[in-house]
């Protein structure tokens, strides 16, 4: 489990002492940012397409999937998102889904292990658009909440032996059972202790549990028993070891899962499976050693070892799946050659556009773009060809405006949008783009270049 220690009492000083401003968190090249005003979460922003509002309005039903081009084409008339967003969906679905937004960007940082966290204080670097007012305490509780039954962090390692302690003074709104946990937890008590303490009033007291150790009120210590000490009836790696074949069923082959070559015989193949069907039965797993959780993950493994058994075991079924083997890999060779032929296409293009021969640039890029449309850097690099090509604006407009939506963070397509807009006359355009990367990225030198001209052009 990530050291998660520094979130919940970083956000509630911020809460105690009415703080305004943005909180930074960094990882590589994610970038995840709490809006904060008054010691209140005002909302939440992410450069991952997954986490953008519009994607998170789809997923909740407030947005049929086909606006999303509707959306694009309000944006490049001038409205912002949110305006776009609530002319087709309402101002109420566009508030359901920024606190939607912001919870699920905030859940998700609890499986950030050490990012580089950066506060820009005061309001305004604020954008200008609707304030969720949510207390943060509140924003943390219901953020572990959705990060534990997620899955977003999982039980830590020897948690069936292990034992917890209190820790923490942190007063937050807590619901019955997790009341009820930090009563029983006013001195250390095994989980065994805690799961049946729990149990009448939680369907999951597992993830109770996990909830306080997030948000520092519990503390987890492995293997450590408290008092008698009781023979656990799987090794404590037992429930690391279900996930682990899990995810190999999820990823995998069926060969892959039994653990046999794909050429195995009949025989093979049958030894491997009860050895297996042995090894994780449910039956072995429904001890109050093993929480909800285990005994689920349980169930789902044997129920995936059973169906690759009657598959492979079948002849006729055997080699019907081993053909849809087949064509998964000529259909994989294929995806991986226009992945390569797109690259080769965005270099040429690369290569021209640098050397000034826009329109040859603009062609190669564009195959490009037709092999891989969902690529950023590809769309980015076809707006600046057409950019510089006569009556191409608008459709270098609509490259660089998808190439924002598939990376709100790409400054430099922002940059060449800001540029577009000022030498077409559209100021109030141009100010927001450069506005946009100035929120992000306050010594951006091309930004504050194009923000002072176009303040010299104002005069």
């Amino acid at each position: 489990m990530a050291n998660h220690g520094n979130l919940t009492p970083i956000l509630l000083e911020m809460h105690r002492e009415g703080q305004s401003g943005v909180l930074r968190f960094e990882r590589g090249k994610e970038k995840k940012q709490l809006l904060l005003i008054g010691g209140t979460l005002a909302g939440a922003e992410s450069n991952l397409p997954g986490e953008h509002l519009a994607r998170i309005m789809v997923a909740q039903g407030a947005l049929p999937k086909p606006a999303l081009r509707e959306v694009t084409s309000l944006m490049k008339g001038g409205r912002g998102l949110e305006e776009a967003l609530r002319s087709l969906a309402g101002a109420p679905k566009v508030a359901e889904g920024r606190r939607e937004q912001a919870i699920a960007i905030l859940a998700s940082l609890w499986a950030w292990k050490d990012p580089l966290l950066r506060f820009y204080q005061g309001e305004g670097l604020l954008p200008d658009r609707l304030n969720l007012a949510l207390p943060l305490p509140e924003a943390l509780v219901a953020s572990a909440r959705r990060a534990v039954s997620s899955r977003l962090v999982s039980l830590p390692a020897g948690y069936a032996a292990g034992s917890w302690s209190p820790a923490g003074t942190a007063d937050l709104p807590w619901d019955r059972g997790e009341a009820t946990a930090l009563a029983a937890l006013e001195q250390p008590r095994r989980t065994t202790e805690l799961v049946e303490i729990l149990r009448p009033g939680a369907d999951r007291p597992e993830e109770v549990l996990l909830v306080l150790a997030l948000l520092g009120r519990a503390r987890f210590e492995p293997g450590k028993e408290v008092g008698e000490v009781a023979a656990p009836v799987e090794p404590p790696s037992a429930d690391r070891e279900l996930e682990e074949r899990l995810e190999r069923a999820a990823g995998g082959t069926l060969y892959d899962l039994l653990e046999v070559p794909p050429d195995a015989r009949p025989n093979a193949i049958r030894d491997a499976y009860h050895a297996l069907a042995r090894r994780f039965h449910p039956d072995r797993f429904q001890s109050a050693e093993h929480g909800t959780a285990v005994r689920a993950s349980a169930q789902r493994l044997f129920a995936a070892v059973n169906e690759a058994w009657s598959t492979l075991r079948d002849p006729a079924a055997r080699a019907a799946y081993d053909r849809s083997l087949a064509a998964g890999a000529e259909k994989k060779a294929t995806k991986e050659d226009d992945q390569k032929t797109a690259d080769t296409l965005y270099r040429s293009g690369r290569a021209l556009l640098a050397r000034g021969e826009f329109a040859q640039a603009a062609e190669r890029l564009k195959g490009s773009v037709w092999l891989r449309p969902e690529h950023a850097a590809y769309r980015h690099a076809l707006g600046m060809a057409e950019a510089r090509l006569p009556r191409m604006q608008k459709s270098a407009e609509g490259h660089l405006l998808k190439a924002i939506e598939l990376d709100p963070l790409r400054f430099d397509s922002r940059l060449e949008l800001a540029r577009i807009y000022l030498e077409a006359g559209l100021r109030r355009r141009a100010e927001a783009q450069v506005a946009e990367v100035l929120r992000w990225d306050r010594e951006n030198q091309e930004a504050l270049r194009l923000q002072a001209e176009m303040r010299g052009r104002r005069r």
